[in-house]
Formats: C-alpha cells, sequence, structure tokens
C-alpha cells in the first residue's frame, strides 16, 4: 500500500479535520455481526481492508484525515500496521458519545475550524457526499449524514458550544440517535443540515450489496473488493 500521508486542501484560510474512528482490529473484537455470519478471521480480515480503503480514499477529502484508535495504547502499531505516517490518536474511555466528544474538542483546541467524525465501515461512499457535508458546515453549526438506521455515519460540527448537545443525554446504538441529536439542536438553538443517507457494512447482505455495486462507486480496485475476489 503506497505511504499514507495527509494533507490540508482548504482555500478558505479554514481548518478542517476529518476524524476516522478506528476500532484495533482483533478476531472477536470488531465486525461481530458479520463473524457470526462468516467466522472471525474473515470479518478481521475484512475489516483491515475497510480501513486500508478508508486511509487511502479518504486523504482525498478537502481535510485533514486523522484516525482516532479505539484500544489504548495501539498507535504506533496501528501506524505500523497501515503504513500511516500522520498523526494519529488514542480514543478516550467511556462510551461513544464520551469518545466522540473527546476527539472533536482535541481537534478544536488545536485550531481545527470544522471538525467531522466518520466509522471506518462505510470505505465505499462517495466522497462527494463527504465533500458536500464539510461545504455545508461553513454555513451551519452542525451537519448530520443519517445512516438509515436511526444512527448516522457522519457528524460534523463546525461551534465547540454544540457539543454538549451533540454528545450528551443521547441513547447510543439505538435507532434514535438521529431524532435525539437533531431535537437536542433545535432545543438548543444551533443551525443544522442534513447530507444524503449512506449505510455501514455490518452484515453479509451489506458486503454483497458493496461487491455488486462496486463498479458504480470507483470501488472495484479496493482492497474490500480485490480481498473478496480472493476469499470466495
Amino acid at each position: 500500500m503506497a505511504e499514507n500521508t495527509v494533507r490540508n486542501t482548504q482555500t478558505t484560510g479554514s481548518k478542517a479535520a476529518l476524524i476516522l474512528f478506528v476500532n484495533y482490529p482483533k478476531p472477536g473484537k470488531v465486525k461481530t455481526r458479520l463473524a457470526h455470519e462468516t467466522n472471525e478471521n474473515f470479518a478481521t480480515d475484512i475489516y483491515c481492508c475497510f480501513i486500508k480503503d478508508s486511509l487511502e480514499r479518504f486523504r482525498n477529502i478537502k481535510a485533514d484525515l486523522i484516525p482516532f484508535i479505539s484500544e489504548k495504547n495501539k498507535v504506533r502499531s496501528f501506524q505500523q500496521n497501515f503504513n500511516f505516517t500522520s498523526k494519529c490518536y488514542d480514543q478516550s474511555s467511556g462510551h461513544l458519545g464520551i469518545r466522540m466528544k473527546h476527539a472533536m474538542k482535541v481537534m478544536f483546541s488545536d485550531k481545527f475550524n470544522h471538525v467531522a467524525i466518520i466509522g471506518s465501515d462505510c470505505p465505499d461512499i462517495p466522497l462527494s457526499y463527504i465533500n458536500n457535508a464539510f461545504s455545508k458546515l461553513v454555513k451551519n453549526d452542525v451537519v448530520i449524514g443519517p445512516s438509515g438506521n436511526g444512527g448516522y455515519y457522519f457528524i460534523g460540527c463546525s461551534n465547540p458550544r454544540a457539543l454538549n448537545s451533540l454528545f450528551n443525554d443521547i441513547e447510543w446504538n439505538t435507532d434514535k440517535v438521529v431524532l435525539q441529536t437533531i431535537n437536542k439542536i433545535k432545543t438548543e438553538g444551533f443551525s443544522y443540515s442534513l447530507v444524503k443517507e449512506w449505510r455501514d457494512i455490518d452484515c453479509l447482505e451489506d458486503l454483497k450489496n458493496c461487491n455488486r455495486n462496486a463498479g458504480k462507486r470507483k470501488f472495484t480496485h479496493s482492497h474490500t473488493i480485490n480481498y473478496l475476489r480472493t476469499n470466495k
């Protein structure tokens, strides 16, 4: 894999950060639904492909790509295993909301103006979706990319004062996440915008759908599809 370096391509004078939330890949710890339908080694291998594809594709976004790794003290191992030479961080402890809030606060403290989080479970997403979301952040406090199951695949913020509304008192891992988040944003008076829906690859049918549509999504030569071709 080519060396992954990132650059900020913003031309407006503002700084944008795309945080990539990554679960450190270990058998039995990642893609558990897919592992149940196949096996743990397959699920771990395909998740490693998701990470590689995310790192390679998302570096073309008009933002600095900054991974946050779920397991403590695994940053150096992650950088070595995925040949990623730029800055990475540990995720904080706590539930998902606490970890996302902490990651965004770190980026705002590093003088980024527009900060977003995306997971490593949607490596085939059209890059135009993400670039459009960052464009909307210029005029909105919050931008959300819904995932279709009540959650979201993308959350962006340009106003640090909105972080409590985004991440406090949300029922995580339920179909209420987007609705509760939007209601809190409205109540607190922050502006927001939605972008096109996309879905994570969580189960075998999702993976088959990714494979079927790889051509029109310009994903044919990805690590994910190459792995599927050689491990039928």
